[in-house]
């Protein structure tokens, strides 16, 4: 435990090291926020949009077997059950039990299947990301772009704004 601080400190003062001598040799730092870019670049909205597309069949269908289970489950409850034969209670409580089963498969499987394509589309997202801040920072010549582990930044040295921009072209 004392060890990982020590080296989450030591990496901090590495940065800041770098980062003085690099102002103090008259370089350009730049700072981009890599969770917004991700959360509000044109592709990340892109991707969303395809993954919602892709997974709503999917999800009206399961919200349809759970409808079912609950009209089911409303007329095992009723007032109907009194005027019910014994073997249409002991079907309908088979059915609904087949039906929870098969809900719960559908719900891991749908899961396991957006989980997937989300990380592939966060792949995706990434690589144009880093792309467009390596293309951004080359084209305004800055010696140095900064992300994570970033203790306090001016708004002047923020270019994420730029990027996402650059994102949208």
């Amino acid at each position: 435990m004392c060890k990982r601080h020590f080296y989450k400190f030591a990496l901090l003062l590495s940065l800041a090291f770098f980062a003085a001598q690099a102002v103090a040799e008259g370089s350009r730092i730049a700072f981009v926020n890599i969770s917004k870019l991700i959360e509000k670049s044109a592709p990340a909205l892109e991707a969303n949009k395809r993954l919602k597309s892709e997974f709503a069949p999917r999800s009206k269908k399961l919200i349809a077997k759970q409808k079912e289970i609950r009209a089911i489950d409303a007329k095992l409850n009723s007032s109907d059950r009194s005027i019910m034969s014994a073997e249409q209670v002991s079907k309908l409580q088979a059915k609904k039990r087949t039906l929870i089963r098969a809900l719960k498969r559908d719900k891991v499987e749908y899961r396991e299947d957006l989980s997937l394509r989300q990380n592939q589309e966060l792949k995706k997202v990434q690589k144009k990301v880093y792309d467009a801040i390596v293309k951004l920072a080359k084209q305004e010549k800055y010696d140095m772009v900064l992300s994570v582990g970033v203790i306090y930044k001016s708004d002047a040295i923020d270019i994420t704004n730029k990027v996402i921009a650059s994102l949208k072209k």
